[in-house]
């Protein structure tokens, strides 16, 4: 084993180690916050690229939040893997959609709303609302737009709960 790998595992607990070890097929890590996950996950990535048994180019690291990325990047670079790319779930998706998009579907790939404000802006300056009312009501209708969420978000799960799609809502609503 290099030099580099055993100052890998080293700072692993027993069962930190057993997971950066285990480089054969997937490995279910179960554990509560804070127990060293993300620390077992990227040291197992470190150790495989160390000695040979992964290719960094050919691994993607996914996890919930952008936060989350961010922190098992930094970790990676850490630990002398900045090659490996962590992304969101979401951030991978949208990567793959803009990818083969083109391929696909032909064209360019459609812009995405990255605000609520910036459509919401630009729809009023379509519907010629004036400047000097145009602040105040854009604060309003993003409030809007957020507590709208909040209030439609538990009809929602109760929907999915009672296998009501979308389709026969609609029908109920009319």
């Amino acid at each position: 084993m290099a030099q580099l790998a055993d100052e890998i595992l080293s700072s692993l607990d027993p069962q930190q180690r057993s997971v950066a070890t285990a480089l054969k097929g997937p490995v279910c890590v179960i554990a509560g916050a804070g127990t060293g996950k993300t620390r077992a996950i990227t040291h197992r990535l470190a150790y495989g690229v160390d000695i040979g048994v992964i290719d960094p180019k050919r691994v993607l690291a996914l996890t919930f939040t952008a936060r989350a990325a961010g922190e098992m990047r930094t970790r990676l670079r850490s630990l002398g893997v900045a090659s490996i790319a962590a992304r969101t779930f979401h951030a991978a998706a949208l990567k793959q959609l803009i990818y083969f998009w083109p391929e696909t579907l032909g064209g360019r790939f459609p812009s995405l709303l990255t605000s609520k404000t910036g459509f919401l802006s630009e729809a009023m300056t379509r519907a010629n609302i004036s400047s000097s009312k145009k602040s105040s009501l854009l604060r309003d209708l993003a409030g809007e737009i957020e507590w709208a969420k909040v209030l439609t978000w538990p009809q929602i799960n109760t929907c999915k709960d009672l296998a009501i799609t979308p389709e026969s809502l609609t029908q109920v609503a009319r």
